[in-house]
């Protein structure tokens, strides 16, 4: 009775033949193949490498681009603020002038004992 598994014949059915020249080149070939697969693959990451590194540092740029602009519309949003808190300083500041005046104006008056009511 045979056990599964086990070898009784001392024969092999398959004998190691030592390499050809054609089968050492076709080894070769095969390596070559590999190599240059490898080779290509490692080509096309470094490639997508600094694809992405390029879009990174656009995105930086055109983020800079966009913080600067935004800068300057707030600067040009303050001088405006300004230019205008000026005009109406200026403005207030001649009325008061303006007030000051016609109230010396009305003194003069009284002072000269001319009612100031009935001129209007």
């Amino acid at each position: 009775m045979r056990v599964r598994g086990s070898t009784d014949s001392t024969t092999s059915w398959t004998e190691q033949a030592e390499p050809t020249e054609q089968d050492e080149e076709a080894a070769l070939q095969a390596e070559l193949r590999r190599a240059k697969k490898k080779l290509q693959k490692q080509q096309q990451l470094q490639d997508w490498l600094r694809e992405k590194e390029n879009r990174a540092l656009a995105a930086q740029q055109s983020e800079e681009e966009e913080r600067r602009a935004a800068q300057l519309e707030e600067y040009e949003k303050e001088q405006k603020r300004r230019g205008y808190v000026r005009k109406q300083k200026e403005k207030l500041t001649g009325y008061k002038v303006m007030i000051k005046q016609e109230a010396n104006q009305i003194q003069e008056l009284v002072d000269l004992g001319i009612d100031p009511t009935s001129l209007f």
